[in-house]
């Protein structure tokens, strides 16, 4: 949504939702290459404001956005294979958490 705010500036803000798309997931354990992750979720959503002034023959814009994503990924299943499920200390591989959430500011 834009306003005009008397003769030289405009105000505009607004929204958007992430709602599908696809993303790659993988564990790379050094011996036969990257293993991908099954993906269950991907979405999000952003926020967004920008003032501009139009004056002088120029147009100067000053905006700041906000992205949120989330992303999960199947752990019910793991697809590893046995012999790369072990960390080089003998450990068994787990996932701390099956959800990735990332928060970027433009």
């Amino acid at each position: 949504m834009a306003f005009g705010i008397g003769e030289n500036y405009s105000f505009m803000w607004g929204a958007g939702i992430l709602t599908g798309g696809e993303h790659t997931t993988e564990m790379d354990y050094d011996t036969n290459g990257p293993e991908p992750l099954l993906n269950n979720y991907l979405g999000g959503h952003s926020l967004f404001i920008v003032l501009g002034h139009h004056g002088f023959g120029f147009e100067t814009l000053l905006g700041y956005r906000m992205n949120f994503i989330k992303s999960e990924f199947d752990v019910s299943e793991p697809n590893i294979p046995t012999d790369l499920a072990k960390s080089p200390t003998d450990e068994d591989v787990s996932y701390e958490s099956n959800k990735i959430s990332l928060t970027t500011a433009q």
